[in-house]
């Protein structure tokens, strides 16, 4: 990790990696909300249908 660190630092110097790092620290730090708070409930229980198709043998 820390070569790729040297790497990045080379390519946009000690103030953009700074300006960075802050950036990923502040989304670390504070979970971002739901988007929707209107619905309590955005996402409905469907329960699981079978996908086992059972043959049946044809009568000739």
């Amino acid at each position: 990790m820390a070569h790729r660190k040297d790497q990045l630092l080379a390519k946009i110097g000690q103030e953009g990696f700074d300006l960075i790092d802050e950036f990923w620290g502040k989304r670390k730090e504070r979970p971002s909300r739901p988007q929707r708070q209107n619905n309590e409930a955005p996402y409905k229980y469907y329960p699981q249908k079978s996908h086992v198709v059972k043959l049946h043998p044809t009568e000739e």
